[in-house]
């Protein structure tokens, strides 16, 4: 976490039961704000965002699929628990996802997004950067995601600088969740 501090996020996958253990050893290293925690569940039913609250740490509900009243609960969620932002799953260009995506968008809440998998495909098949950059990461953008879960941060950082996504000088990460 000390190498981490004050340079990105941190999403610990399956590690919420060890909770109080986590919130000690962030406090200590001065990260509690760059930890991100989700569940693969039904955001609405589950009781991990109230934890994170109680301890400052940021919850990120997952949306999985668009169902019946996904739209309407993500937009309780949000008026109630006010999260960072929501992590979705789209795959296709014209994704069910984007009205969704659009009204959450319109609560002032962010879209997550990982590219981790596309990332690995490129890279076994011994694509460029460039092509990887172009077909993972610019298309998540225009799908509406405004932060990507990368195995590649430097690659990514330098992708956003290019297109004018990213200035050098930005606002602390903490700094941007505390103003929130």
């Amino acid at each position: 976490m000390l190498a981490t501090r004050g340079k990105v996020l941190v999403n610990l996958d399956k590690c919420s039961m060890h909770i109080n253990r986590i919130v000690k050893i962030l406090n200590k290293t001065g990260t509690l704000n760059q930890v991100i925690f989700k569940r693969r569940k039904q955001f609405h039913k589950i009781r991990l965002h109230k934890k994170c609250f109680k301890h400052k740490l940021i919850y990120v509900p997952k949306i999985k699929e668009k169902t019946r009243y996904t739209e309407l609960r993500a937009k309780n969620f949000i008026t109630r628990h006010k999260p960072l932002a929501f992590d979705i799953n789209f795959s296709k260009e014209d994704s069910i996802m984007r009205p969704l995506i659009n009204a959450i968008k319109e609560k002032s809440c962010r879209i997550w997004t990982s590219t981790t998998r596309a990332e690995a495909t490129f890279i076994n098949k011994g694509r460029q950067d460039l092509i990887l950059s172009d077909k993972t990461w610019g298309w998540a953008i225009n799908q509406g995601a405004n932060i990507i879960l990368t195995d590649r941060p430097s690659l990514l950082i330098e992708y956003l600088r290019r297109k004018g996504l990213r200035e050098k000088n930005m606002l602390p990460l903490e700094a941007s969740i505390n103003n929130k």
